[in-house]
């Protein structure tokens, strides 16, 4: 019997990294926090994001810390991190499966991986909505928040098109586990593609094309509209591990951890402003810019892995945070959605139409709190267990492939 190896990428591959899990923890508490203090209304407007901070007082503050934590910045950030893990599970996994099954296993994989947690947020959305069904927290929520399960009704139905991933009703931040889930399709075949440049320029001619039709209109907004710029991120996530045979990173040896912090502080700029310097009318732009950005933070901390902003990384408590990223992330809009309950009725309309900018805070806060309370026994008794049947299951259906391919060459060689 023969094995086949087919031709690698050949991607720097140092093993499993706490700290670069670590980032994904740092992005989710900035999309939370981000979110969070939107919630109530300054003065009676709703705080912008998005933008520069202006105004003054209360609002000036509250966008400052809206400013600084770029919720979107953290989603780019989200998709070049993927694209970056995923490239090296695929060009790890190609160096002993044969493309088949390494795509077959590798679906397996992320299907154990993404949808359990998906489905635990859509029980969630739908207990809330049966909870707080006809409540109301009155005008001094903001727009943004009250559009948190806007005409949701109590459905099975609905919590299963949440579940499938079809529906965000129950949960305002499935709609990136959408291009997840698309992407995860993709991700073989671009792994595929890129190991040749013929491959590679029909990707980059698929993506071009996707930028020149209405995607959301011909698959009734399932797609999202900026579909082409998002698949551009796990592309130069996915390019990061060719990095170290262009950069001589030996040649860092000395002063590396300089580099790695001057990396982090100087891809922060451009993360922060790309979408205020931009404006809306060049959303899809603003998402590449930030995604180029994202390419030395994650070089820094995986390959150079020194410094003080890789250090703050490997603390105990951010490498928690990395570990439970998932879940806090698909489960901190519900946390968001509980603790402004909580704080309307703690501070009542009176106090909070007063004092706007502690009510957001004061939200934020416990919204970290329950974010961190729920997204634990998540990640150990949902993530953890599902995730590794996936990885015994895309092993085995492998395995088991993998001596049929090889019983077949050898049939054919007989």
């Amino acid at each position: 019997m023969s094995t086949v190896r087919s031709s690698s990428l050949v991607l720097d591959h140092r093993g499993f990294s706490e700290p670069l899990l670590s980032l994904r923890g740092i992005a989710a508490l900035m999309v939370l926090v981000f979110h969070a203090m939107l919630s109530f209304r300054i003065g009676g407007s709703d705080p912008q994001y998005f933008r520069f901070p202006n105004g003054s007082g209360a609002m000036l503050i509250d966008q400052i810390v809206v400013f600084l934590t770029n919720g979107g910045a953290a989603v780019t950030f989200f998709f070049v991190h993927s694209g970056f893990v995923l490239s090296l599970s695929l060009d790890k996994s190609n160096r002993k499966e044969r493309p088949s099954v390494l795509t077959v296993s590798f679906y397996i994989r992320r299907l154990f991986r993404l949808y359990p947690v998906i489905v635990v947020s859509a029980l969630i959305g739908l207990a809330l909505v049966v909870v707080f069904h006809g409540s109301t927290t009155g005008q001094l929520t903001s727009t943004w928040y009250r559009g948190f399960f806007a005409g949701a009704q109590p459905s099975l139905r609905e919590a299963l098109w949440s579940a499938l991933c079809i529906s965000s009703q129950y949960n305002q931040f499935a709609w990136s586990l959408r291009v997840e889930f698309i992407v995860s399709i993709v991700m073989p075949l671009l792994y595929l593609a890129m190991r040749s440049r013929v491959g590679a320029a029909i990707f980059i001619a698929f993506i071009f094309v996707l930028t020149r039709i209405d995607v959301p209109g011909l698959t009734g907004g399932y797609v999202h509209g900026y579909m082409a710029s998002y698949l551009t991120c796990f592309v130069i996530g996915f390019m990061i591990g060719k990095l170290p045979a262009i950069i001589n990173t030996r040649a860092m040896e000395r002063r590396r951890g300089r580099v790695c912090d001057l990396a982090a502080l100087s891809a922060l700029v451009p993360l922060l402003v790309a979408r205020p310097l931009l404006g809306e009318n060049h959303a899809q732009l603003s998402v590449l810019v930030e995604a180029v950005a994202s390419v030395p933070i994650i070089f820094g901390v995986y390959y150079l892995a020194s410094g003080r902003f890789y250090r703050f990384c490997n603390h105990a408590a951010i490498r928690y945070l990395g570990s439970i990223s998932y879940s806090l992330y698909m489960l901190g809009s519900a946390a968001i959605f509980v603790s402004v309950q909580v704080i309307s009725k703690l501070y009542g309309d009176d106090f909070i139409g007063a004092h706007a900018l502690l009510a957001n805070f004061s939200a934020t806060l416990v919204a970290l709190a329950l974010a961190v309370v729920i997204s634990s026994p998540c990640y150990h008794f949902v993530e953890i267990p599902l995730m590794n049947l996936g990885k015994r299951l895309g092993n085995s259906v492998g395995s088991k492939l993998s001596r049929r391919s090889g019983m077949t060459a050898d049939v054919t060689k007989a």
